[in-house]
């Protein structure tokens, strides 16, 4: 995919485009979004760009260097990712980074100028595996160029993350990924409408979402876990949390997102008073209702715990206590 197919990152494309006509571009980057928000296009397409035989700035698509970088074929684009173990990602391991990395690239490029690294899901490189990378992109040869691609940078340690320039990847626009799901998958456009919403941003989501045949009943489900927990007692708040976490194990993100989505319309509603801009319009009445009863600080709460269940999630934490933590935030902000 080369940048032009890429929707949306607008100034993201222009900073790489004008870097690599200039021939001022960095030795290490570091691409920061969620997972679906299009960091392994971006990296694919500035490779091409900065490969590309036709020498202008920008990957023509056609030639066999681009072909071949599409292809995942090109021996000078080498790329590592961790390894799913029992469902889960297992931390990229330091001999990965030392055979793969550290030693690849002392051996010069084969069919390029350059040789081009591309780190999947960086905040998976342990602690030793980050050390290890950090003198190559401390003194990296003139040819190399190094690529990585996380979805929290805080996993990233603060050596790498000073010497890499971060490029932080914007949400597109609910218009833009409304209209890309009408024309993909000939939606109707209130369902266009409300996976846009859930999707907050992220076309990979969307996609997903409009590819999922149990999402309706997922989003029916957590809408209305977000209605009753202001009710429940503290047994129910467990009892939910181990039901959840039972029946969407390897969804617990989704529900997570959708709940973000949730209470920033609550805390909309709150801040305005009205329903104009909510992104689940349809359901004012109840999103009212608890704007009415949750103070400013405790839907901020929400927020924050909402952010800490999504990153303890993705680092393995025990999955009931994370959701059983945020319930229970929810439930003591939001009890009338």
């Amino acid at each position: 995919m080369t940048f032009d197919e890429i929707l949306g990152q607008d100034k993201i494309k222009q900073n790489l485009i004008r870097a690599i006509k200039n021939k001022k571009f960095s030795h290490a980057y570091i691409l920061n979004g969620e997972s679906g928000m299009g960091k392994t296009d971006i990296a694919e397409a500035f490779a091409a760009a900065l490969l590309c035989e036709s020498g202008t700035g920008e990957a023509c698509g056609q030639c066999a260097t681009c072909k071949k970088i599409f292809h995942h074929n090109h021996p000078d684009v080498i790329t590592l990712e961790p390894e799913t173990e029992h469902g889960k990602l297992r931390p990229i391991k330091v001999d990965e980074v030392r055979e793969r990395i550290v030693g690849d690239v002392m051996i010069r490029p084969y069919e390029s100028e350059y040789k081009i690294y591309i780190v999947k899901s960086a905040e998976f490189l342990n602690a030793d595996s980050q050390n290890a990378i950090l003198k190559t992109i401390e003194e990296p040869p003139d040819y190399a160029v190094i690529l990585l691609l996380c979805g929290n940078i805080d996993g990233m340690i603060q050596t790498i993350r000073s010497r890499c320039v971060t490029l932080n990847l914007t949400p597109l626009p609910r218009s833009v990924i409304e209209e890309k799901l009408r024309a993909e998958y000939a939606l109707d456009g209130e369902r266009a409408h409300i996976i846009a919403a859930y999707a907050v941003g992220n076309l990979g989501k969307a996609r997903k979402m409009a590819e999922d045949e149990d999402f309706s009943e997922l989003s029916a489900d957590t809408i209305e876990i977000a209605k009753s927990i202001p009710e429940y007692n503290d047994a129910e708040v467990i009892a939910e949390a181990n039901r959840v976490v039972s029946d969407y194990n390897g969804r617990l993100p989704d529900v997570l997102d959708l709940l973000e989505v949730w209470y920033r319309d609550v805390l909309l509603y709150k801040t305005t008073g009205g329903s104009d801009g909510l992104m689940l319009s349809d359901l004012s009445y109840n999103i009212r209702q608890q704007a009415l009863s949750a103070p400013f600080g405790g839907l901020g709460d929400i927020s924050d715990a909402i952010g800490v269940a999504k990153r303890r999630i993705a680092g393995n934490v025990s999955k009931q206590s994370a959701m059983e933590q945020l319930f229970f935030t929810i439930r003591d902000n939001t009890a009338s």
